[in-house]
């Protein structure tokens, strides 16, 4: 380690080889989660062999087929190609909702976000003028 941080934040090794890595569940709460990981395999990570960790990269080392693992996380790599693809792939996602949530802004004009319905609370000689007018209408 260069720096502390708290033991609930998750280090991953650096990248290498052209590769970034990333934590994703497999158990939450003691239940398997199998969509996580099949969700990222499907978007190009790989999942990574302890062997592949530089020396003195901590992991738990009971799952029994060697792959990285810890607190119900398993480490999986992408490559940096593919990584800036998806990047890319959610910034682009990210700027059409915001250019979206603008053009509602413009269309709606201020009733977009408030609403004058014009009621009013009256008291004392206000409410009794109201109240008259009412009844003479």
């Amino acid at each position: 380690m260069d720096r502390w941080s708290p033991a609930t934040v998750l280090e991953t090794p650096p990248n290498t080889n052209g590769y970034r890595h990333r934590w994703v569940a497999e158990y939450v709460n003691g239940s398997p989660t199998p969509r996580n990981v099949q969700m990222a395999l499907r978007e190009g990570y790989q999942r990574v062999l302890i062997t592949e960790l530089p020396d003195g990269y901590l992991v738990d080392e009971d799952g029994g087929d060697n792959y990285a693992r810890t607190g119900g996380l398993i480490l999986m790599k992408i490559p940096e190609d593919f990584a800036r693809q998806r990047e890319q792939h959610y910034l682009s996602k990210s700027r059409n909702a915001l250019q979206g949530a603008n053009a509602l802004q413009g269309v709606a004009g201020a009733n977009a976000v408030e609403e004058d319905r014009g009621t009013r609370t009256l008291d004392g000689a206000d409410a009794g003028r109201a109240l008259a007018q009412m009844n003479q209408a």
